[in-house]
């Protein structure tokens, strides 16, 4: 966990709920399921049954706000150490945001600063 912790960029979220996406790559046809645990404006970090390669390079859209869809690159990929019996084996995948335009960088600090305020409150 202090190894996730290091590469935690400053201004990272661990949600309360994580959010779900789909994660594509067309030349491929390649496309499935995963949920994103932690975002910050650079990078989210994946928690999914896919084992996705370091450097391979996806199209992330989220189903929930912020509803973004955005190219990123596979960082690094770590196998869950303690899977649930009978599950398929899960792993957490530091992603990195590519390209991003302006008005998607605002939507995802509009999301991180109302997210910070909420879990405030709590």
């Amino acid at each position: 966990m202090a190894d996730q912790e290091k590469r935690k960029p400053a201004g990272a979220l661990r949600l309360r709920k994580y959010i779900p996406v789909s994660v594509e790559e067309k030349l491929t046809f390649t496309l499935f399921r995963a949920s994103v645990a932690d975002i910050s404006a650079t990078g989210a970090r994946l928690i999914t049954s896919e084992y996705l390669s370091k450097g391979t390079r996806w199209i992330v859209t989220m189903k929930e706000t912020p509803h973004l869809t955005l190219k990123a690159e596979v960082r690094w990929v770590k196998m869950d150490q303690n899977p649930r019996p009978g599950a398929n084996p899960q792993f957490q995948v530091g992603m990195q945001f590519l390209e991003v335009n302006a008005e998607d960088n605002k939507r995802i600090t509009t999301y991180l600063e109302f997210e910070k305020a909420r879990s405030e409150k709590i």
